[in-house]
């Protein structure tokens, strides 16, 4: 027998529910990296930004920044999360939860990334989860360095001259060839 009308508007009010869901967590997500951009445009000469890339083999999924730069490449996942976020022991949690696949996913894209170069040691390609907001985050949860969009810019220009300038023009040659086409 088949459903009512009753019984299918209901069904097509959940499901109206689920997509307004998605949408609000997606709008969301464009607002920090539109706000992880924002930052990272105020990097000094000799740094390159690629923003809002497909990531490779994936439909629907993306990366959302790769920044390349003297001290290495960095592959920027942007997150607007509600709550609090903190780093303790290695471990990212967001109220309270461990947030692991979050970490694995920065930590496969930047291994993608690293595939796509020859310029450079797969070991200056640097996984990062970027925080919109005005928590101060930062630290390192495995192999992956976590910061805000206040500190993003001190995070990545601070650290140790890693990359030639020729290194530089080549990774970004070689990463917009395998990714922009």
């Amino acid at each position: 027998m088949g459903k009512s009308a009753k019984d299918y508007a209901r069904t097509q009010r959940e499901r109206e529910q689920r997509l307004l869901r998605a949408a609000e967590l997606n709008e969301r997500s464009a607002l920090g990296q539109k706000q992880a951009a924002r930052a990272l445009a105020s990097l000094p000469a000799g740094w390159t930004v690629l923003d809002d890339i497909t990531w490779p083999g994936r439909v629907f999924d993306n990366i959302d920044h790769i920044v390349i730069g003297p001290t290495g490449i960095f592959v920027i996942d942007s997150k607007n999360w509600s709550g609090q976020s903190s780093v303790r022991h290695d471990v990212l949690k967001h109220d309270r939860y461990r947030k692991d696949l979050s970490v694995g996913r920065a930590a496969e894209a930047a291994d993608e990334v690293a595939s796509l170069t020859t310029a450079v040691r797969a070991e200056e390609v640097h996984p990062v989860l970027c925080f919109f907001g005005a928590q101060d985050a930062k630290g390192w949860a495995s192999d992956v360095l976590v910061c805000s969009t206040a500190n993003l810019v001190k995070t990545l220009t601070m650290r140790q001259v890693r990359l030639t300038p020729q290194q530089v023009t080549t990774v970004v040659r070689e990463l917009k060839e395998a990714l922009l086409g």
